[in-house]
């Protein structure tokens, strides 16, 4: 009778951890997309690919990165039907962009942003599905508004991804807000990404972090100029 008891545990035991393991992956994998086309991550790949990304794995989640923009690719998956998640990854970098919670119902572009450094693995995965494909190229944006009025040199904003060190401070007088527009969603035009520029002092607000810049690039900003 015990031992009953014991294997009816184990095997219990085993469904669940079992079915955890499923759980990780998308129910129908990724799909990874290009300006060519799109490709399926599914069965093995895609659960590693979950885990490393989502779920404690070997990618490492990085504070206020850098990020030039670079050609990239749109990685796509929904654990609820009718809810679709986008993530970008870029080769260049070696990191992997999303928002808010990978699992969650609904998609709020609000939420908060990850950039994740890619362990070998899933780099390994992402470049082996993407051989077929054809990446997009990185962004160039139309028009560029600063505080509601046009700058000069639209694509020269994009270098406001790359540049500042993060600080506590917070400057008096508020900001003027970025407003980028470009026919192509990227981690750096998509509807999450965020710019400010301070009013008065060398800060710049990037996603939701303040960072210190250059008082000669605030003015350039600030004057709508070139960034080149």
């Amino acid at each position: 009778m015990r031992r009953a008891a014991i294997v009816a545990l184990v095997a219990t035991w085993f469904l669940v951890v079992t079915a955890g393991a499923e759980a990780k992956e998308p129910p129908a994998g990724f799909q990874l997309c290009g300006s060519n086309g799109c490709a399926t991550i599914g069965m093995d790949d895609g659960e590693s690919l979950a885990i490393s990304l989502f779920f404690g794995g070997g990618s490492v989640e990085l504070w206020t990165p850098a990020t030039t923009p670079a050609p990239f690719y749109s990685l796509r998956w929904s654990y609820e039907q009718g809810q679709l998640h986008t993530a970008y990854f870029v080769p260049d970098l070696d990191m992997v962009r999303f928002v808010g919670n990978s699992a969650s119902p609904t998609v709020d572009p609000r939420g908060a942003i990850h950039w994740l450094r890619l362990d070998s693995q899933a780099r390994a995965i992402l470049d082996r599905i993407a051989t077929p494909l054809q990446p997009t190229p990185a962004p160039s944006p139309s028009t560029v508004m600063v505080g509601g009025r046009a700058v000069q040199d639209p694509a020269s904003y994009l270098r406001l991804w790359s540049v500042g060190k993060p600080t506590y401070s917070w400057p008096r007088g508020g900001f003027l807000k970025i407003t980028v527009t470009c026919n192509v969603a990227s981690p750096w035009t998509d509807e999450s990404a965020h710019l400010s520029i301070a009013r008065r002092r060398p800060f710049l607000l990037r996603d939701s972090t303040i960072l210190r810049i250059s008082a000669k690039l605030a003015r350039q900003v600030r004057a709508r100029s070139s960034l080149g």
